[in-house]
């Protein structure tokens, strides 16, 4: 059994090592772990509420406590966490890579939040006006703060990089 996982060792290790100098993915890694306090404190609010909590869950079946008043609180938490998902990553991302590129971390970061929210997809209300659907801005705009970010800092680098030689000049 050593041997297999030495022989599967020997083939992984490799990639695995060029995929860990890639700073892209490093970006993405550490702005994923920065959050990841938030993920795990979510999903407990919701696991509490789908297994423990709530009219028909152990606690109800066991002492009769249905606790109705903690079930929305913990599902404002664990929704309110995860719904922002994508505004967080977005700015962690760009950060990262931006400190990658060693260019001005929280002026591209914000400015890769204000992208993110320009391709964000907008609803309309008579009553409201516009609002952005917190469904974008959680796991499902993921793919999009990846571009959001990724695009940003590299504009800002390649215009970071223009004016530089165009100041040597």
């Amino acid at each position: 059994m050593n041997a297999l996982m030495d022989k599967i060792a020997d083939k992984i290790l490799p990639f695995a090592e060029v995929l860990s100098k890639n700073k892209y993915l490093a970006a993405i890694r550490n702005a994923f772990v920065t959050i990841m306090p938030i993920i795990i404190g979510c999903s407990l609010c919701t696991l509490l509420n789908s297994v423990f909590l709530g009219k028909g869950n152990y606690f109800d079946k066991w002492f009769g406590f249905q606790g109705l008043d903690i079930v929305n609180v913990l599902g404002a938490i664990g929704s309110a966490g995860m719904n922002i998902m994508a505004l967080l990553i977005v700015y962690l991302l760009a950060k990262n890579l931006a400190k990658e590129y060693k260019i001005d971390e929280d002026a591209v970061s914000v400015t890769a939040v204000v992208c993110f929210l320009i391709i964000t997809t907008f609803g309309t209300d008579a009553k409201a006006g516009e609002y952005i659907r917190t469904y974008y801005l959680g796991a499902a705009g993921l793919f999009t703060a990846f571009i959001a970010a990724f695009a940003t800092v590299e504009s800002v680098k390649q215009k970071s990089i223009k004016t530089y030689k165009k100041r040597q000049t």
